[in-house]
């Protein structure tokens, strides 16, 4: 059992604040039709097939010979392959990883660099996909906008640096600055947010996972602190990718993100089967 370490900061009388807009079912429709769009994309995580970890030195794979050599990688397509690149073919070229623009075809089938931390892979997307094409939909708890709560951000006295862990393979390093406090049921709580240049990614396990929502835990995007404070809203928290399919890299939450209460908002565990 994970370790208690979403640590009580302080404890006051209950104070519910929830920033609401001007229509709070619009927007909730809004941001689930939002992600069942990105979810059953060409390009979303349900057409995710495979992932393979490339090793220094030469990789072979289906499509060809992808060499890596420090931070150089390069692709030579096997015989036979018909490996494509902004439309035009192609049979040797240089790979960045995460751009869109390097992205291989092979018929209706994808190949892209990726890199996590210091791992390189080579993701593949197949918009035919059986979990594409089965996809009806995700499922959601209730809309509830006690579920959106003010959170504080609290300095660290001294910024610290954690290893982040991915579901494979790759780890990382990320610097902390400090920690978002928040009031729930007369209790305070704090989680860990990794902040990015225009909003704050925020990982979080609750009493719900492995049940009504997936085994890893859930996210959810913040915006950046103003004036101290920012809105989290676990309406809209989601499954990572992996919970999808095993072939995406997704970050873990760090131990002292899980909340011992149930978070009965968000998304819910994907639907198996017919």
């Amino acid at each position: 059992m994970l370790e208690h370490t979403a640590r009580i900061v302080e404890r006051s009388p209950r104070i519910m604040i929830n920033p609401l807009v001007d229509d709070f079912d619009a927007e909730v429709r809004a941001f689930r039709a939002k992600r069942d769009g990105a979810l059953s994309a060409k390009d979303g995580w349900l057409s995710t097939i495979g992932l393979v970890i490339l090793e220094e030195g030469h990789n072979e794979l289906s499509f060809g010979t992808v060499t890596v050599t420090g931070d150089t990688v390069r692709v030579v397509a096997s015989d036979g392959a018909r490996l494509t690149r902004s439309g035009e073919p192609i049979r040797e070229r240089k790979l960045k990883p995460d751009q869109d623009e390097d992205v291989l075809q092979e018929g209706r089938v994808s190949h892209q660099l990726i890199r996590r931390g210091d791992t390189l892979a080579i993701r593949t997307r197949d918009p035919g996909s059986a979990l594409r094409q089965s996809f009806r939909g995700s499922e959601w708890f209730p809309a509830n906008p006690l579920f959106r709560v003010s959170a504080r951000a609290v300095p660290l006295e001294h910024p610290r640096t954690r290893e982040l862990t991915y579901s494979v393979a790759a780890k990382e390093s990320v610097v902390v600055d400090y920690l978002l406090a928040f009031n729930w049921g007369g209790v305070m709580y704090s989680l860990e947010p990794i902040v990015e240049p225009k909003r704050l990614f925020v990982q979080f396990r609750d009493l719900t996972n492995g049940d009504a929502t997936s085994e890893i835990g859930r996210y959810l995007y913040a915006p950046l602190p103003q004036q101290g404070r920012t809105v989290l809203d676990f309406n809209q928290a989601l499954n990572p990718g992996c919970a999808y399919s095993p072939h995406v890299m997704w970050p873990v939450p760090p131990k002292r993100n899980m909340l011992y209460v149930h978070i009965d908002a968000g998304e819910k565990a994907p639907h198996r089967g017919p």
